[in-house]
């Protein structure tokens, strides 16, 4: 007896960004205008003194709060992964950022090499794990507003 064979159906495609999307979209014009924040050690500051960046649209946002979200991701990555990252440059520059304090030359070089190996980092990350680490951060900080 034989047997019927079945007809070929091909798979959904599934479209997927690449993984170097996440830096460019995500955290890209954060990450070049920080570097000429450390670099220069001058900032656009808004009317209220809060020091801010332009995004891809060029609406202004808050080095501040963004950096405070990009430590976090790069704290969820490292409690995933079992792999350490040690943030306290950047945490170091939320403080100096917080109080408009310019970078002393030594400072600046490490927080440099901790924002590059930042970036590598995020350009492994999955695009689709990147944004929901995001929204993760982000409700953990609407949260804390509300608290």
């Amino acid at each position: 007896m034989a047997t019927a064979k079945k007809k070929y159906r091909p798979g959904k495609i599934v479209a997927r960004p690449p993984v170097l999307v996440n830096s460019f979209v995500l955290f890209r014009p954060f990450e070049e205008a920080l570097k000429r924040v450390i670099e220069t050690g001058q900032a656009e500051v808004d009317e209220h003194g809060i020091t801010i960046y332009r995004d891809v649209s060029g609406k202004p946002m808050s080095y501040w709060h963004t950096l405070q979200q990009y430590i976090r991701i790069l704290e969820m990555w490292s409690g995933k992964t079992g792999r350490p990252f040690e943030t306290k440059p950047l945490k170091d520059l939320l403080d100096q950022l917080k109080d408009l304090k310019v970078l002393d030359e030594e400072t600046a070089e490490i927080t440099l090499a901790t924002l590059v190996k930042a970036q590598q980092i995020f350009a492994t990350i999955p695009h689709t794990e990147l944004l929901k680490m995001t929204a993760v951060v982000r409700m953990e900080f609407r949260e804390r507003k509300t608290v």
